[in-house]
């Protein structure tokens, strides 16, 4: 065929023919989405994705920024009693002879009436006692605060471990060290 023979209208259309729907919007799928549902509808995907990661950052921040204490004996040096909920301000895991120490328990569980929790107090792995809870002390409750000041319970350097248990099950551990 002669190049510069004319070219009939059909075989050179005076448009240019789209790219492939894989070539739009970045290729892939996003492009073969881009393509099918339109301008429209790719502005509220967007919106979409972008909630979607704001509220899986959101999610990952919370669990940093507030992890779950479930199942712990919590120290603090300020009493937790004018707190709201299970807030815990003031933790601590060493502290000095002679600080004010106070006892905050996250239970493993909402615990009932029935749980017959005891407490086994240790020091420097040696048990030093048991006792056993009041039933109206935890039942019903996620947590639950003393505002007894344990700073003359705890006034010898070592550590202290608090473990509650009911039955074989420990629903809440924790330990204090204790320096000079």
């Amino acid at each position: 065929m002669d190049p510069s023979a004319p070219v009939p209208p059909y075989v050179n259309p005076p448009f240019q023919t789209p790219p492939p729907a894989s070539n739009r919007s970045g290729g892939g799928i996003a492009g073969v989405i881009g393509a099918v549902v339109g301008r429209g509808m790719r502005r509220i995907l967007g919106i979409v994705v972008i909630l979607a990661v704001i509220a899986g950052g959101a999610f990952i921040y919370y669990k940093v920024a507030n992890p779950d204490h479930r199942g712990q004996v919590i120290f603090t040096t300020t009493d937790q009693q004018g707190n709201s909920g299970c807030d815990i301000t003031n933790r601590v895991s060493t502290a000095k002879s002679g600080t004010s120490i106070y006892v905050f328990v996250m239970w493993s569980r909402t615990m009932s009436s029935a749980d017959k929790v005891v407490e086994e107090d240790l020091k420097d792995g040696v048990s030093l006692g048991t006792t056993a809870w009041d039933t109206t002390d935890y039942a019903g409750y996620d947590c639950t605060s003393d505002s007894t000041d344990y700073s003359q319970s705890f006034s010898d350097p070592g550590a202290y471990e608090i473990k509650l248990t009911v039955g074989t099950d420990v629903v809440a551990d924790g330990t204090l060290t204790v320096t000079q």
